[in-house]
């Protein structure tokens, strides 16, 4: 497989997983990103050699590429903010269980 295919699959298949991971977060699950990230090390590491026509063909998909990584990394920005938002909200009531919730005299 030549480079700028080989490239532009990498390209596909990373696109497809930050997909995945949107979707997974959307619907509340925990995400790896580790897969993604190797993929996009990868495609940095084919793109460095290519020409620079054979680079151009593949900059817009690797823009749309960024793009649906931009969006991913929004939305677990979004989804750590609500959780931690929760999580503040569960210690507060804990705390009120806690001092308001105990016996008279003890």
């Amino acid at each position: 497989m030549s480079r700028p295919d080989e490239l532009m699959r990498l390209i596909e298949t990373a696109g497809a997983e930050a997909t995945r991971l949107r979707a997974a977060v959307r619907d509340g699950e925990d995400v790896a990103a580790d897969r993604l990230a190797r993929l996009i090390e990868d495609m940095h590491a084919l793109a460095g050699g290519l020409d620079p026509d054979q680079a151009a063909s593949a900059k817009p998909r690797m823009l749309g590429l960024l793009a649906e990584v931009d969006l991913l990394q929004a939305e677990m920005t979004e989804a750590h903010a609500a959780l931690e938002a929760e999580l503040q909200n569960a210690t507060a009531r804990h705390r009120a269980v806690n001092a308001y919730g105990r016996p008279p005299g003890r």
